[in-house]
């Protein structure tokens, strides 16, 4: 597989291709960072499988290129990229002739061959139409609105082809109406409502009425009269669109819709013309289409429900609608079926009424599908309805990719919000030292001082440097984890001295506080000697037990650590205990994000800059092991965390 992939950021270029290259067998990929370099890539070779597109380049916008293979027709599909998730752009994008876009977000490349795969079939599945020219003639009396349309399908909608006039009765001339019949080349026509001499609504209703003819007629109208667009639709219209702002993108969607509407209505006639040919068609798409009659019994189903619910047409025939949906979306199809009817009872000489409807169904396996389902009312020769046929699309996907947007988008907004609070909690973190090291170092200035306050005060600046350093070392190491910059340096290490060490260096503090500090270790000698990082392995027990004496007031804090088996390997459980304030239930897996205290929104949040426990998360899985707390509020926490057994290095690799 070839792919062509225009990315200005060589990070993200990187990572995709390395993602993409790991997960898609014999995979090709041309980089390009800017929209010159992919120009001459396909003027070089535009034999490509599928193109990844980022939209932000130093030379333009990755919609212009979009836009170019699409009017150069070139025979393959395009996925955008996009970082700022941004709605507009993303529908821009797929009305300029996307196939499909995903923003980036966390792990969004992992999810990258999965929608390369889905947007290769589905463009295979829909290339005969998206090789269609759309025909529009445009009634607009209006030169800068007729030069504003052209403009932007033109950029955004190139198989859409615009010809103009001013009046109704040049719209009639060029269609070339006589007295029975109309013949024109045109699929869509589209009209402004205030035209001079025959209005939109005279001209809709001689073409409906007078000539009797079904060509799509979309009105746009400045006013948003909504018994204007009833009326309008009473007399034939297939759409209305209102001069809002922005409803340029809307317009391409709006006549591609109203042309496949009017597509499958002419196709619908056709199909009950010829039976053979019906079956033709439905036997070969890749949809599902269906007959039901008026008491909801199937009576045609294609053989692409094999795929859909995994049961051969003839097994699926005789099931009742209520095996195939389930009770919630049956509920939600007859009550569109029943809103149909008796909306179009009294004017059968309507358009047929159709609808699209996300609906879930039931599979063979009994897990279920979900699928967009059009289906339009079938009347025979005398007008009459007698059954509904339907076109069905597994959207499983499609909905998983919208659910994993609203749920990146939710993961944002959380983000931004600790970082909100993270920031605040930096700043007075290192104001605190600052304001103590200007304020001693000032008053070490004034000279009638004794020695005893100089001292204190020289005591105090160090100590207030200290903390400020911890601060600053913290966001360091977390930059470096971020970054992949961390590296691990195993050494023979003595967990008994390593741990021992800890405790010397905590016991005089705990002391103060009139905290019982307990040391246990198991093992002795050359059993208490693996390879691990020792560097790292002290930072993690400095922060876990300096954290249990900041939240721990009274009681006792124990450190030590047992010889375990999890999953067939030999590792080390190490656990800090205390009799501290404890940790919410909601609130222990936060903590080791990062930027997070247990009461980080809290005003009685302790020092710190919510940091700790996320390098110290980040260390242990470096070394190969896994952390975790059990917690009850108010009477304590334990901290475990576990590392590899070994006396080689076979554990890293």
């Amino acid at each position: 597989m070839r792919i062509l992939l225009l990315e200005d950021n060589f990070m993200d270029a990187d990572l995709t291709r390395r993602g993409l290259i790991g997960s898609v067998p014999g995979c090709i990929i041309e980089h390009a960072s800017t929209l010159q370099q992919a120009r001459k890539l396909l003027v070089a070779d535009h034999s490509f499988d599928i193109a990844l597109l980022d939209v932000n380049l130093p030379d333009g916008n990755g919609l212009e290129f979009l836009v170019e293979i699409r009017q150069r027709d070139l025979s393959f599909p395009v996925i955008m990229l996009t970082g700022n998730g941004d709605e507009d752009a993303a529908v821009t994008a797929l009305k300029s002739g996307a196939d499909d876009y995903i923003v980036k977000r966390s792990e969004y490349i992992s999810h990258l061959p999965d929608l390369i795969s889905l947007a290769i079939a589905n463009y295979k599945e829909n290339g005969l139409y998206k090789s269609e020219v759309i025909h529009v003639l445009y009634i607009e009396q209006h030169a800068v609105d007729i030069d504003l349309t052209l403009r932007h399908l033109a950029q955004y909608a190139p198989y859409i082809h615009i010809d103009t006039v001013t009046t109704a009765e040049e719209a009639l001339a060029k269609l070339e109406v006589g007295t029975s019949e109309l013949l024109t080349h045109y699929n869509v026509i589209l009209m402004d409502y205030r035209l001079p001499g025959m209005d939109a609504l005279e001209l809709i209703k001689t073409l409906r009425q007078n000539f009797k003819q079904h060509i799509p007629i979309i009105l746009v109208t400045g006013q948003g009269n909504e018994e204007l667009a009833v009326q309008a639709m009473k007399l034939g219209a297939n759409d209305y669109l209102t001069k809002s702002e922005k409803y340029l993108y809307k317009l391409p969607s709006v006549i591609i819709n109203s042309y496949q509407h009017y597509e499958l209505k002419r196709k619908q006639d056709a199909l009950l013309e010829s039976e053979s040919k019906y079956r033709l068609l439905a036997d070969n798409s890749g949809d599902v289409i269906f007959v039901l009659d008026m008491d909801l019994n199937y009576t045609y189903i294609s053989p692409a429900i094999r795929f859909l619910r995994g049961y051969d047409p003839e097994e699926a025939l005789k099931q009742k609608i209520t095996e195939a949906l389930t009770p919630d979306s049956y509920q939600k199809a007859l009550n569109v079926l029943s809103e149909i009817l008796s909306k179009n009872t009294n004017n059968r000489e309507d358009v047929v009424p159709q609808r699209t409807l996300e609906l879930e169904m039931i599979r063979k396996d009994l897990t279920t599908v979900w699928v967009e389902v059009k289906a339009s009312l079938i009347r025979d020769e005398n007008n009459k309805y007698i059954g509904i046929l339907g076109v069905t699309r597994d959207i499983t996907e499609k909905k998983k990719m919208i659910d994993d947007l609203i749920i990146a988008k939710e993961k944002a907004e959380e983000s931004d919000r600790l970082k909100t609070a993270f920031l605040a909690n930096v700043s007075h973190e290192i104001r605190t030292p600052m304001n103590g090291i200007l304020g001693f170092a000032e008053l070490l200035k004034e000279g009638d001082l004794t020695g005893d306050e100089q001292n204190e005060y020289i005591k105090i600046i160090e100590q207030s440097g200290e903390r400020m350093l911890n601060i600053i070392n913290e966001i360091v190491d977390f930059s470096k984890i971020e970054s992949g910059m961390v590296e691990l340096k195993i050494l023979d290490t003595n967990i008994n001295a390593q741990l021992e060490a800890a405790y010397k260096f905590f016991k005089s503090q705990a002391d103060k506080k009139g905290i019982q500090l307990i040391l246990k270790t198991t093992l002795s000698g050359s059993q208490a000697v693996i390879k691990t990082d020792r560097e790292k392995l002290d930072a993690v027990l400095l922060n876990l037990i300096n954290n249990a004496l900041k939240y721990t007031d009274q009681g006792e804090i124990e450190v030590g650590y047992k010889k375990v088996n999890k999953d067939n390997l030999d590792c080390l459980q190490f656990y800090i205990a205390d009799t501290g304030i404890g940790i919410p239930k909601n609130r222990q897996k936060a903590i080791f994000e990062r930027f997070i205290q247990a009461d980080v929104f809290d005003e009685q949040a302790r020092e710190g800059a919510g940091l700790g426990l996320s390098i110290s998360k980040a260390y242990v899985e470096l070394m190969g092991g896994t952390m975790w707390v059990e917690s009850e509020q108010h009477k304590g926490s334990t901290f475990y965390f576990t590392l590899p057994y070994s006396t080689t290095e076979t554990f890293v690799e």
